[in-house]
This record gives structure tokens, C-alpha cells and sequence, in this order.
């Protein structure tokens, strides 16, 4: 055999293995990304509240600093990626923006709390709780859970 043939050869191989190492992991064979929105309104003006945090624990530990931060920003909207695999989640307050994290950062207007949301159910159909602090509803959307809250006043203790 002379060089040529040899490097053609390799060159042949190298190209079947490099394609047949490559059909495994095509993007339409991996798990798309699921990602959810977090839409927070004023309990009682049903207007967005910026500014503030919640926290998704997932399922099946739903242990909250083992869950995701989800900052809202000035809309009132903000996005987390679903973990592979999750089902189920609850949706919690804060941590409070600032210095102090441990306060508590607003009132919680939803019934019931947030129990066990479905990941499904929050992609198909959205998912919207009884706002307590007022008669103030919304629409749900797919991808989107609406959670009601109220901030504190100024003479209200915000410890735990």
C-alpha cells in the first residue's frame, strides 16, 4: 500500500467515526429546555411589584436553598429553567432584596400557598392562585404562573 491510499483510508474512517459519534447527540434527541415565567401582581391594585424575589423548590426534596432565585425585575416578570426531570414545584417568598435577606420581603396573598404546582400544567395552561388580598383576578397563560403579593407597610416588623 503507498501513503496515499493510507491517508485516504484514515481519512475514510476518521470521517465514519466522527459521523456516527455525532447521530447520538443530535439537538432534536436532547431534552428541550423548559423554561417558566413568574409574573408577581399587587394583591390589592393588581399592577406589577418590581424588585423582589421568589423561590422555586423542586421537586422531590422542595428544600428551598436547594431550589432557584427568581429576581424580578421592573416589569414584574422573571424566568426559570426547569431542571430535567422536575414534575412538581412550590413557589415561595423572597429571600428580600438587600442587606438583610432573612426578613420577611412582602405579604403572601395567594390561596391555597402554592402547594405542589405542576410543571405541565404551568406550560400547557398557566396557572393563576385566589388573590386574598383583594377580589383582583388575572388571566392565565401558558408558561406563566401569576403570583399575588403585597408589600409590607412602613410601621410593619418585617422579622420572622
Amino acid at each position: 500500500m503507498t501513503s496515499s491510499t493510507l491517508t485516504r483510508r484514515s481519512l475514510a474512517i476518521i470521517a465514519a467515526l466522527g459521523l456516527s459519534l455525532g447521530a447520538g447527540s443530535s439537538p432534536s434527541q436532547q431534552p428541550a429546555t423548559q423554561t417558566i415565567t413568574i409574573r408577581m401582581l399587587h394583591g390589592k391594585s393588581g399592577k406589577p411589584l418590581s424588585n423582589k424575589n421568589v423561590t422555586l423548590a423542586w421537586s422531590p426534596d422542595f428544600i428551598p436553598w436547594h431550589g432557584t432565585v427568581v429576581h424580578l425585575g421592573k416589569d414584574g416578570t422573571g424566568t426559570a429553567d426547569v431542571p430535567a426531570g422536575v414534575e412538581l414545584f412550590e413557589v415561595m417568598p423572597g429571600p428580600k432584596v438587600g442587606k438583610e435577606p432573612g426578613r420577611i420581603p412582602y405579604f403572601d396573598c395567594n390561596s391555597p400557598l402554592f402547594p405542589h404546582v405542576s410543571v405541565s400544567q404551568v406550560l400547557k395552561k398557566g396557572v393563576v392562585s385566589e388573590n386574598t388580598c383583594s377580589n383582583k383576578t388575572a388571566i392565565p397563560r401558558p408558561g406563566e404562573i401569576v403570583y399575588w403579593a403585597k408589600p409590607l407597610p412602613w410601621w410593619q416588623p418585617d422579622m420572622q
